[in-house]
């Protein structure tokens, strides 16, 4: 065998033996970019999934902040309510208080004028009742006298 004929040889063994190299390494590349994919079509699942666990909390919590901002509304609706009523009530309790006051002055002026006017006739049927008894104790005096002198 001549050098070239080894040589011819060794470089078809080469040529032969780099080529299943490259079939291998074309088939590691094909496999890497086929598990790529997979990784990449999980990752994006795992993302919509994501995306959409996300969009679905959104959606409630939005939900759960309508419902307490409608209690809220809800609550001071009734409150202001009840503070109206309040108000009104008291309104009504000092309206009816100052007219018991009212009353009870008006009451209370009626009495001392009738007390005031008893007094009055009381002190005046005293002085004529004390110048009737001046008048008869004069009188019956005078009988005395005219009784005694004849």
């Amino acid at each position: 065998m001549s050098t070239r004929q080894a040589e011819s040889e060794t470089g078809d063994d080469d040529l032969f033996h780099l080529e299943g190299e490259n079939r291998q390494l074309q088939e590691t590349v094909f496999a890497l970019r086929e598990k790529l994919e997979t990784v990449r079509y999980d990752q994006d699942e795992r993302i919509q999934l994501a995306v959409a666990e996300s969009n679905d909390e959104i959606v409630q919590l939005r939900g759960t902040i309508q419902t307490l901002r409608k209690q809220m509304q809800d609550l001071r609706f009734d409150t202001d309510q009840r503070v109206q009523e309040a108000v009104a009530a008291s309104k009504d309790e000092i309206s009816q208080l100052r007219q018991t006051a009212q009353s009870i002055r008006d009451e209370l002026d009626r009495v001392k004028f009738e007390s005031e006017d008893r007094i009055q006739n009381m002190g005046r049927d005293a002085r004529n009742e004390t110048a009737h008894l001046q008048e008869m104790i004069s009188t019956l005096r005078d009988q005395l006298e005219a009784r005694s002198g004849n």
